[in-house]
């Protein structure tokens, strides 16, 4: 796992030209992530979690990262239904913000 003070270092580096943080990939501690959520928000940028788990998995293991992310993207990857340009993916992108669903802008 990336340590706190590195993490803030690299956003402090790049703050000026990224607008949001992504975490994806494997298995994640859920505190370890709050710490690095809140170093993120301290920077004003926007944070996305991509992860296999559905939002209501999520919502009832984790209910505190949905209060915290801005945007996040759920569905196992089934390469027989495709990503997000697909019409027929799992995977789902949203705005928790708004509650839009944003796979639309993926759409050839």
């Amino acid at each position: 796992m990336l340590n706190p003070e590195t993490f803030e270092k690299l956003l402090l580096k790049y703050s000026e030209t990224i607008t949001c943080v992504i975490f994806m990939g494997g298995e994640w501690s859920c505190l370890e992530m709050l710490i690095l959520i809140n170093i993120v928000k301290k920077f004003r940028l926007k944070v996305a979690l991509y992860t296999g788990l559905n939002e209501k998995q999520i919502q009832r293991k984790y209910p505190e990262l949905l209060n915290i992310l801005d945007f996040i993207k759920t569905g196992k990857w089934i390469s027989s239904l495709g990503g997000l340009d697909k019409l027929k993916t799992n995977q789902i992108l949203k705005d928790l913000r708004s509650g839009e669903i944003l796979n639309k802008y993926f759409l050839h």
